[in-house]
């Protein structure tokens, strides 16, 4: 009796080079590659954001802060995102980065419209990630549903809501001002504690050393 051999996903040049690839089916692959690109753009959107906060016309260093801040954060996520393609067998595949729509001139009228536009961004970001969720569902992979769902969904529920705070309190003090100022030192410390804390994700997160291992033995 003829066993039949196990069923390939779509040919590939990434997946007839990789020895360990296994499940990974070229569409979860892309989808992977587009997600990549968008946690890149938001970070080249953010810096661009940051930019504007620190311009001597804008003068929003808290904001400059935690934008920043934001950044690396994105970073981190692409960075993740990049070691797992590899670990699944896959190859990292880059495009163009873009800034966020509405965002192409680096220029913003206050700081409420540079909120907005962090937050759409983040939205949108979220919205890819269920792409790459639903992708992993239709093939069959449970890794990647958990890897997504577990280490990026519920951090992207918390940035949006977040951020959407920060939108309504900024519309409450207005444009310019002392209620600009203050708002201002407020981010400044969100700032501070994004920068010194771990996304949710884990990413960015140290390794265990060698000598905390052989600590624990």
């Amino acid at each position: 009796m003829t066993v039949p051999s196990p069923k390939k996903s779509s040919s590939s040049a990434s997946s007839s080079s990789s020895l360990h690839r296994l499940n990974y089916h070229d569409e979860c692959e892309a989808a992977m590659n587009e997600q990549i690109n968008e946690e890149l753009c938001a970070y080249y959107t953010y810096m661009a954001m940051a930019a504007w906060c620190a311009r001597e016309d804008v003068a929003l260093p808290g904001m400059a802060a935690f934008f920043t801040a934001s950044s690396r954060e994105e970073n981190q996520h692409a960075l993740f995102m990049m070691d797992y393609q590899a670990k699944r067998g896959g190859r990292v595949t880059f495009q163009p980065i873009r800034l966020a729509k509405g965002s192409e001139s680096g220029e913003w009228k206050s700081a409420k419209a540079c909120l907005q536009t962090a937050l759409s961004l983040e939205k949108q970001v979220f919205a890819s990630l269920l792409k790459v969720h639903q992708a992993a569902e239709k093939h069959g992979d449970p890794q990647l549903c958990d890897f997504i769902a577990a280490r990026f969904l519920q951090e992207q529920v918390i940035s949006c809501k977040e951020l959407a705070d920060l939108v309504t309190q900024c519309k409450r003090v207005g444009d310019d001002g002392l209620g600009l100022y203050l708002f201002d030192q407020e981010m400044a410390k969100l700032a501070a504690v994004k920068a010194s804390t771990p996304c949710a994700s884990g990413c960015g997160a140290p390794e265990p050393s060698a000598a905390n291992n052989e600590d624990d033995e």
